[in-house]
């Protein structure tokens, strides 16, 4: 038995490996898929299949039907028809252009859902560093973004603080609802470390929370071009993944700096032609990795099962933030993912929430409502305590917190 179970999973292992190749394969890995799941019964092994089928043949009709009555059939614990969305919208190609003095001027994306996203720099105070491509000293401008999923508007965007090695980026864009939705981006790396923080806030209508205009800027790499070699030719590859409610999509970018472009012409969403010269194309290729569970991250010299023990004897207190917006939207669902940093006496330092994850049927009416369920469980978090980081030292977390499944 232990024998054929070894076939099978290398027969998984073998059609998965072939997914991304051609048609016919990928008509060769939906069989097998069928074939686990209805035959073999193995939903978890199916389930890994569909997931990298997905992912990779959006554009293949004759195989996107029957894969949606899969992913639709197996279970709602292993995979389901959201993630399959998320998936198709994390991945794709994107063209970035960037010129001197200006920084990012266009962003043009094209994702596996048949979706598309656009930005535009329509209004530019902002200096860069050493006549840089792509490093931000300081001052503000203006996008004009729009996605499949949402009309134009304009984001306005100021820099905290600039630096060769650092950002802080704030952005708000207003609504006609009169609301607005709002995100700050962080990031500092050395030679051969980079960490960086996304927070943004508003009403989610893509199929994962990326819609802000940094947001598509930081898809598939989040140091917003400042780690490019603008030669071209160049080329380098980056980790990076995106959330679902309790799902991690690990995605793999690859980008490639595209020849000089001595002058440019882009136009707005109202048609207006903005000029820009001694520019580089930067075009990126996401794909995806693989799909894990949302966890603990812990990040420090500190115990991990210490920090599970202790978020464990604590979650309880989140029902008094949570219940309340749960008895008046009986659809509301998904998750918030929260960082913060624990000092050496075991205190909780810069708490934040940094990625919602939330669906309902009342998405404008509650938008205030969840924000203050968002804040509850951060301020909540501030109040435990954890084992102490050494001495002089602090350890950095993040944990996603489960609204509802």
């Amino acid at each position: 038995m232990k024998k054929r179970a070894l076939i099978i999973t290398l027969l998984v292992l073998g059609v998965a490996s072939a997914v991304a190749t051609t048609s016919f394969d990928r008509v060769s890995a939906l069989k097998e898929e069928l074939r686990l799941h209805h035959v073999e019964g193995k939903k978890a092994e199916a389930a890994q299949l569909a997931q990298k089928l997905a992912g990779s043949a959006a554009n293949e009709p004759f195989i996107q039907g029957p894969l949606q009555e899969e992913l639709s059939a197996l279970d709602a614990t292993v995979t389901n028809i959201s993630l399959d969305k998320a998936v198709n919208f994390s991945t794709g190609r994107k063209t970035e252009i960037y010129c001197e003095g200006q920084g990012l001027v266009e962003m043009s994306g094209e994702h596996n859902d048949g979706s598309t996203s656009h930005i535009v720099l329509v209004r530019s105070n902002r200096t860069m560093i050493a006549g840089s491509y792509s490093q931000i000293e300081s001052g503000d401008w203006t996008y004009d973004f729009s996605d499949s999923y949402r009309s134009p508007s304009l984001s306005e965007f100021v820099v905290v603080s600039g630096t060769p090695t650092s950002y802080n980026l704030k952005e708000i864009r207003n609504k006609p609802n009169g609301k607005a939705d709002s995100g700050e981006f962080t990031a500092n790396w050395t030679k051969n470390r980079m960490s960086s923080l996304s927070h943004s806030s508003g009403e989610v209508s893509e199929p994962i929370s990326m819609y802000m205009a940094l947001d598509f800027q930081e898809w598939g790499n989040r140091d917003l071009g400042y780690k490019i070699k603008f030669e071209p030719g160049s080329k380098d590859s980056q980790e990076t993944s995106e959330h679902t409610i309790n799902k991690e999509i690990v995605l793999n970018s690859e980008r490639t700096v595209g020849d000089f472009i001595s002058s440019l012409e882009v136009k707005d969403s109202s048609g207006q032609t903005h000029e820009y010269k001694s520019c580089y194309p930067v075009k990126y290729q996401i794909t995806l990795k693989k799909i894990e569970d949302q966890q603990l991250v812990v990040d420090g010299k500190v115990n991990k099962e210490s920090i599970k023990r202790t978020l464990k004897k604590n979650r309880k207190q989140l029902r008094k933030c949570t219940d309340p917006l749960l008895e008046t939207d009986d659809t509301l669902k998904g998750s918030v993912t929260v960082s913060w940093g624990i000092n050496d006496k075991g205190r909780v330092t810069d708490a934040r929430p940094v990625a919602r994850n939330l669906r309902g049927n009342n998405d404008d009416a509650d938008f205030e409502n969840r924000e203050q369920m968002i804040e509850c469980i951060t301020e909540k978090i501030k109040t435990w305590r954890f084992p102490a980081a050494p001495k002089g030292q602090e350890v950095h977390v993040t944990s996603p917190f489960i609204v509802r499944e």
